[in-house]
């Protein structure tokens, strides 16, 4: 009859001794056995067991929820988009996944109101009529204006209130033949301020041109905050001796309030 093999030592110390034999050979190059472990949990220790999450969003875009998601993850987490099924794919921790879960559900809501104020204002360098009494701007907004930038008078040229939905497509031709395009994201709030913003993708001013033609002023991806306005400056350069500002406003439509 062959010997009976020694039973391995059990306990802490015969533990933490296989451990280090294993990393030794694994230092020296050696390949581990099928079905081997780099080491043993000692006693009482557990780690968080991975999960996956997918969802299919019904009302909102999945591409605009990928910020939302994304500071919820924990160091092992990732999140896949699959846009031709609207579905976010979520690997991670199964207490992250929870978090991420209900933000989703939140999220996932049918289109709301909102409401955009546009304003279109020049800005001078040299003081030109009207008086800052007449030029059409909100006290307050010239005053921030004035913080801002260099210029020393400044006039509203348009302005327009637009009502509108998450996830439409706008295009609006705003007083003086300024045209105005953008499609509209979804509110959502940021996870540390719990602020709310939304998103306008693909946001372009352009204004018409002699012979029926049109000159862009910009286009970009903006995010405005609620009730925070939102200036952009266009000018050639920094000597310009005037310039055109963007005030955007992002407000909470009265259907809402």
């Amino acid at each position: 009859m062959p010997p009976t093999p020694p039973t391995p030592p059990t306990g802490p110390l015969a533990r933490c001794a296989r451990a280090l034999a294993l990393a030794l050979a694994l230092a020296a190059g050696w390949s581990l056995p099928s079905g081997a472990f780099a080491a043993e949990p000692l006693p009482g220790a557990r780690s968080e067991e991975l999960g996956v999450l997918a969802i299919t969003l019904e009302h909102q875009r999945a591409g605009e929820a990928v910020a939302l998601v994304e500071p919820l993850l924990s160091p092992r987490g990732s999140i896949e988009l699959q846009a031709g099924t609207n579905t976010l794919v979520v690997r991670d921790s199964l207490s992250a996944l929870g978090r991420i879960r209900a933000a989703l559900r939140a999220f996932d809501h049918p289109a709301r109101p909102v409401a955009l104020d546009v304003q279109i204002v020049r800005a001078d360098r040299g003081m030109i009529s009207p008086l800052p009494a007449e030029d059409g701007l909100d006290a307050a907004l010239r005053q921030r204006l004035e913080t801002l930038f260099r210029f020393r008078s400044y006039r509203l040229l348009s302005r327009a209130r637009l009502g509108c939905r998450e996830g439409e497509q706008i295009a609006y031709e705003m007083p003086g033949d300024y045209r105005l395009s953008f499609r509209l994201g979804t509110v959502v709030a940021d996870p540390e301020s719990a602020r709310e913003r939304i998103r306008l993708h693909g946001f372009r001013v352009a204004r018409g041109a002699p012979g029926g033609g049109e000159q862009e002023l910009t286009h970009t991806l903006l995010n405005l905050w609620l009730d925070q306005p939102t200036i952009l400056g266009l000018t050639r350069d920094e000597a310009s001796p005037s310039a055109l500002m963007l005030v955007l406003t992002f407000e909470r439509d009265a259907e809402r309030r």
